[in-house]
């Protein structure tokens, strides 16, 4: 169990590295949901090489290893927000790393935390998190225990399109989220993705659209159904 070895020492939470964090308030939403789930942590900032991966410099990616193994080696487990973070955490740093969804669902169902229906939410996967890291049902567990009922875009689970947010063209970054959020069941629901860089996206595609997408984040929806 994810949860026995949480209860020994403080998990490290880690959102992202800088832009792919969600900013401050995606910290302080998963801060909020970690400490109502009694979960202990702590955060500390640190680089683990995502904007270098981004940029396929290998180098300078195990600098970052290599630089945050003191902090990593004293954590039992980190638990990271970002998808990408957690592809690398768990592929190049090695690290005891568990995605934020998996540790929520594994302690709803330990607290037999259950919430009355909420509406509903189209979920979308988020590349790294869902192809790379396999992590697809837990949000979606969560979402359902929260009250949600969860909608499906086409395109889905491994077989995920992207949000667009890795592209290193802008042009081509929004027109890929606007593709993706076209592509929603039901165009005026509620749409969700456990990874702040999607949503991020997202709201970026909204500021600069005549089409507007119901956006909100994947902890922003915990936090508020936890009360």
């Amino acid at each position: 169990m994810i949860l026995d070895d949480l209860f020994k020492s403080k998990a490290l939470l880690h959102m992202g590295c800088g832009s792919c964090s969600g900013g401050h308030e995606e910290l302080a939403a998963a801060e909020r949901v970690l400490t109502k789930l009694r979960i202990p942590f702590d955060t500390r900032e640190f680089d683990c090489g995502c904007s270098s991966f981004a940029q396929g410099d290998d180098n300078e990616i195990m600098k970052a290893v290599e630089e945050a193994s003191g902090l990593l080696g004293t954590k039992k487990y980190v638990i990271v927000g970002c998808g990408r973070c957690f592809y690398l955490l768990k592929h190049y740093h090695k690290a005891p790393v568990r995605h934020i969804s998996q540790v929520i669902s594994e302690r709803l169902v330990a607290m037999q935390i259950s919430r009355a229906a909420r509406g509903e939410v189209v979920y979308h996967d988020p590349c790294y998190l869902a192809r790379y890291g396999k992590v697809i049902d837990e949000p979606r567990e969560v979402l359902r225990a929260l009250g949600y009922k969860v909608l499906e875009f086409g395109n889905n689970r491994e077989d995920t399109d992207c949000c667009g947010d890795y592209t290193p063209f802008p042009a081509l970054r929004l027109r890929m989220a606007g593709m993706r959020l076209e592509g929603s069941p039901k165009k005026k629901a509620l749409i969700t993705a456990a990874c702040p860089t999607c949503t991020t996206n997202f709201e970026d595609f909204n500021k600069t659209s005549d089409k507007k997408f119901n956006i909100k984040s994947f902890l922003q929806l915990v936090d508020s159904a936890l009360g």
